[in-house]
């Protein structure tokens, strides 16, 4: 079943439908710890207990020109990074090659790979916060208001995946979402 990504470059199918079950051992992800989207994955993963059924490789921060995110020729090269245990790809993109040799979006983590089909049910992409910089900020200050009255967002006596990526978020704040996609009103640290 060739998998045809929309035109904005991501996948986003339905797991545990008919197409992509949910098995022990069927997936693969593919992460960056510097990607906020990928560290609510990871979080996901470890909250979840998932590492023996959901292994996962780890493309090195930098550098990302003449060919993309690299995976470290070792484990050891690069602390953090390791091997595409999957493929032994030296890139990313390699990965979104062997699921659509013509795919020519954008290259980002997380990204899932379907050892059974051979693709890739599941990809996000980063998109900038520029335009919506405002609405950001009115949001967190919404969250705050929330946030101060209960342990978790929606109320729960546990956390939900909102609590995840609002965690996620503000952690890497200032240093991801402020520095690197210029999305400057105020920094968490300084907000009062």
């Amino acid at each position: 079943m060739p998998n045809h990504p929309p035109t904005d470059g991501s996948w986003r199918h339905q797991l545990g439908g008919p197409s992509f079950p949910v098995e022990p051992d069927r997936y693969h992800l593919y992460v960056g710890l510097f990607c906020p989207f990928a560290h609510r994955a990871i979080i996901a993963r470890e909250f979840k207990g998932l590492q023996k059924f959901l292994p996962m490789s780890t493309v090195k921060p930098y550098p990302k020109d003449n060919g993309g995110w690299r995976f470290p020729a070792t484990d050891d090269e690069y602390l953090g990074s390791t091997v595409d245990h999957l493929f032994h790809s030296k890139f990313l993109h390699e990965v979104y090659f062997k699921s659509d040799s013509k795919y020519r979006g954008k290259y980002s983590v997380p990204v899932l790979w379907d050892k059974k089909t051979n693709q890739i049910p599941a990809s996000q992409t980063q998109e900038s916060y520029e335009e919506n910089c405002r609405i950001v900020f009115e949001t967190l200050d919404q969250l705050e208001k929330t946030a101060a009255s209960t342990s978790y967002i929606l109320g729960t006596t546990q956390p939900t995946e909102i609590d995840l990526k609002l965690y996620t978020t503000l952690v890497r704040f200032d240093t991801i979402y402020q520095q690197h996609f210029k999305l400057m009103v105020s920094a968490m640290g300084t907000r009062a």
